[in-house]
């Protein structure tokens, strides 16, 4: 009797603990057709007033962060230690 108890009650845990995920989970996570519809797309325009940018200083900063992305994407292909970091001008 003492070993049925123990499962029921296992079983009975177990299966609350499986349905409080499950309810987190349903409640939490958007679904697929929720995202597109509600997230907003920054307008490029929108973004330099935000930041307060004249045309020219947003170029030169979207410029400025491709080099970095292109920086970054090539020392992370490498084999290299971490601290071994090349300079811009290997990759451009």
């Amino acid at each position: 009797m003492n070993f049925l108890t123990f499962a029921v009650k296992s079983i009975v845990y177990s299966t609350g603990i499986l349905g409080a995920g499950y309810v987190c989970y349903t409640t939490l996570v958007p679904s697929e057709s929720y995202l597109p519809s509600n997230i907003a797309i920054i307008k490029i325009s929108e973004m330099k007033k935000k930041l307060g940018l004249s045309d020219e200083q947003f170029n030169a900063k979207a410029t400025k962060n491709t080099e970095l992305q292109r920086f970054i994407e090539y020392n992370a292909q490498s084999d290299r230690p971490i601290w071994d970091v090349r300079a811009y001008v290997h990759i451009l």
